[in-house]
């Protein structure tokens, strides 16, 4: 951080809404992939496999988020704590995507 410039909380609750949504993208992910799992093998339902691997996607963008999240709470790498506020948008809900990723944006100076 530079001299001059106060802290604020905006890390904080962008570093909030993103491990939020990163829970959320985890559980979605794991419900995903029992849900796939269940449908394997059921005859006429031939989506079991696409579910297990949209529940996959969701686990990798919600452990993406939760490590972005970590990142903006302890103000180190910007480029991580941003990319988790991106990723955030595609899990959880998408309310805590945007406003998440707008208090990265805002806080950007409080990274080192």
């Amino acid at each position: 951080m530079q001299m001059g410039h106060k802290e604020t909380a905006y890390p904080i609750v962008a570093g909030v809404f993103e491990i939020l949504a990163g829970i959320i993208g985890l559980a979605e992910g794991a419900f995903t992939i029992i849900a796939g799992g269940a449908m394997i093998g059921i005859p006429y339902v031939d989506f079991g496999g696409i579910l297990l691997v949209c529940g996959a996607i969701f686990i990798v963008f919600g452990l993406i988020a939760l490590l972005g999240g970590i990142f903006a709470i302890q103000r180190k790498n910007y480029a991580l704590a941003l990319v988790g506020a991106i990723f955030s948008l595609f899990v959880g809900f998408l309310l805590f995507g945007i406003l998440a990723l707008i208090f990265v944006i805002l806080a950007k100076d409080e990274f080192h």
